[in-house]
Order: C-alpha cells, then structure tokens, then sequence
C-alpha cells in the first residue's frame, strides 16, 4: 500500500445510498492492499430488509473497489456483522453473524432469537466456505439452546499461544437488567475459549456494548464497543479488571453523515504494513434518517491509540 495520509478528504470513505447502507466493518491487510468487510443493508423492491456480507478493496484508503456481495439475500439467515480475520495455517477464518428476519413484521429490522455465531474460511478472502456453527457454550449445548447472540469477535490469546477467545453479544444468564443513567439498557459481550475452533468452554463475561474489537497491545488489550454512542474503550490484562475510557466521537460534530451516531469501531494496527505506518479505525455513521439504510463507513488513523485523526 502506499497511503498519504494528506491527501484523504473525507472521513466518509464509503458513503450510504437511500436503500443501502454499511455497518459493522472489519479489515486485514493482504497484498498490498486493505479488504473491509462489513455488513451490506438493503431495501429490497419487495419492501423488506436484506443483509448481507460485503467487501471494498483499497490500496490507499481513498479510492475503494466494490462492493462486492459474498453472500445471498435471505432473510432466514442474513449473515452480516464481520468481526475479524485471522489467518490459520494457509487459510483466512472470519467469524460472522446470522440476522434472521423471516418472520419479522414489516418495517421491523432486528434479527430474532435464532441470531447465532460462524467461522467461514478462505484461501483468497473472496471465495468463502460454508458457514460453521461456533458451538461457544460446548458441544454439549445444542443449538437450540444457545440463545441468540450476534458480534462476534475472535482474537488469540497473547497469555497462552495457540488458544482463542471469542467474544459475542449475550448477556449472561440471570443478567440483572439495568440501565445507564441515560436510560439505556446495560449490555454485556460473554466470551468463550478455544484451541482448534471447533470445541469451545465458556468462560465469562463482561459488561460492555456490542460490536467489540479485542486489540493486543504492548500494555495487555483494548476492548473497543459500542457504547450509546462513539466508540467505547475498555483496557485489561487479565480480563477480571478493567479500566474504562471515555467513547470517542472524533470528528462527529461536523459531521452530518454521522449525527444520529458513531459506533462499531474496528482497529486494525498498520504500523509494520509498509506505506501505513499508524493504526486504522474503521467505523460506521448513522444519520437520522431511515435506520438501518443510514450508515456510511468512515475512517480514523493514529500514531499511539490516544490522539487520532481525521478529516
């Protein structure tokens, strides 16, 4: 890539249509150039809410390829909601979400409680696999049981090589509901443990929004969410702990495409790609018109995780 960061006009790389819109990114590098994937929302001609996984192709995080539709439009599964992509051996594993709207009534656009978790792979990130069922509280549950979850985000374990946490939205069982001084329902991210993605223990949870992205860093990790609005922080070594940062909403007061909100910030960590150098924060802006069509993708970068920039 060979990115001039100077040259970026807009923070809005990649702008919402009055019957499409993007959310929920998430991004790798791969030769030489970004792929972000991110939930593809359609108002179909027959009136009802389709999602589905896309992806746009950039070299310098101005001009952008796409979109390109991985998946069909149907609402009995709706995959969507990318969390993140890592690599496993010669293959890409991307663990996405179903949305199931099928028996929604009109205008009513949130998955229902058959919403679950699956890894997909890839040799190429354009051609994927059929989805695999992320069994997160162990073979012994059966799917029915699971209850509905939805964001999942899967990160190795920097404590013990070679294990995975995957964290994903359901607040645990028996879950007080509280609400913020706001009014806003407490949310909480359950995660669970692997080795080999396929058989998973259940390990606990905690209390944060949805939409999280679990970044390593030098000092333990950074679990970015979404909270009411921008993009939450929470720092942690051990995941007992946590220290929690004010959300940012960098430049969201000049910013119409993204006055209703700002959340589900993606980190990619850029700073050994060559012609990048900085830390990306990929993220969605809603206006206030129709929800979910609303969302526009934009973009942040930075030296340190503490001061970013934009345009």
């Amino acid at each position: 890539m060979k990115v001039d960061f100077s040259a970026i006009r807009s923070s809005e790389i990649i702008p919402c249509s009055d019957r499409v819109g993007f959310r929920d990114p998430a991004a790798i590098f791969h030769n030489g150039s970004v792929y972000c994937f991110y939930s593809h929302v359609e108002k179909g001609g027959d009136g009802w809410t389709y999602f589905r996984l896309g992806l746009s192709i950039s070299e310098d995080l101005i001009h952008w390829r796409g979109p390109y539709l991985l998946t069909e439009a149907d609402r009995r599964v709706n995959y969507s909601s990318p969390g993140c992509i890592i690599r496993q051996g010669d293959e890409f594993v991307m663990c996405i979400q179903t949305y199931p709207t099928f028996d929604n009534a009109p205008g009513k656009v949130c998955g229902n409680q058959l919403s679950r978790i699956y890894l997909i792979r890839s040799r190429d990130l354009l051609h994927w696999s059929e989805p695999e069922l992320m069994r997160v509280h162990g073979d012994e549950v059966s799917e029915a049981d699971m209850g509905r979850m939805i964001d999942p985000y899967l990160t190795e374990d920097m404590r013990q090589p070679g294990r995975y946490l995957v964290f994903y939205k359901q607040p645990p069982k028996n879950a007080p509901a509280r609400r913020t001084e706001s009014g806003y329902p407490v949310e909480y991210m359950s995660y669970s443990s692997t080795v080999d993605l396929k058989h998973y223990r259940y390990e606990g949870y905690v209390e944060c929004g949805e939409n999280v992205c679990v970044l390593p860093t030098e000092e333990g990790y950074r679990i970015y969410n979404s909270p009411e609005n921008g993009v939450g922080c929470l720092k942690t070594k051990d995941f007992i702990t946590f220290q929690r940062e004010a959300p940012l909403t960098l430049g969201q007061a000049g910013w119409p495409w993204a006055a209703a909100r700002l959340t589900a910030g993606f980190v990619l960590d850029g700073r050994s790609e060559p012609g990048v150098g900085k830390y990306l924060m990929f993220f969605n802006g809603d206006t206030p018109d129709a929800f979910p069509f609303c969302a526009s993708l934009g973009l942040a970068w930075s030296d340190d995780l503490i001061s970013w920039q934009y345009r």
